[in-house]
């Protein structure tokens, strides 16, 4: 998959890869605060103007929180494959 790239961009993806990781945390703090604005208006807009059960607010909350850890575990799995393919592309191209 990455034989075919230079080194030097193989070197900017293995960078860039171990940055998106470390980094991930901090993403996840701006993507839970627009999940909680999204849940809110959503919250406002349909269960606060009908008499809906407090379970199907409840459902939406804990669902949108379950959507937010898998998009945060799905940008670090990504983040952590490409830096381990590229550095493992690397290192081959250092022992030949």
């Amino acid at each position: 998959m990455f034989g075919k790239l230079k080194t030097k961009t193989l070197w900017i993806i293995a960078t860039a890869s171990t940055v998106c990781f470390l980094l991930t945390p901090l993403l996840a703090v701006p993507l839970s605060v627009a999940k909680d604005l999204i849940v809110s208006h959503v919250y406002w807009a349909y269960f606060a103007a009908s008499d809906a059960e407090l379970n199907a607010a409840s459902l939406l909350v804990h669902t949108s929180n379950y959507i937010l850890i898998a998009i945060v575990l799905l940008v670090a799995t990504a983040a952590v494959m490409s830096g381990f393919l590229s550095f493992r592309e690397l290192r081959n191209r250092h022992r030949v």
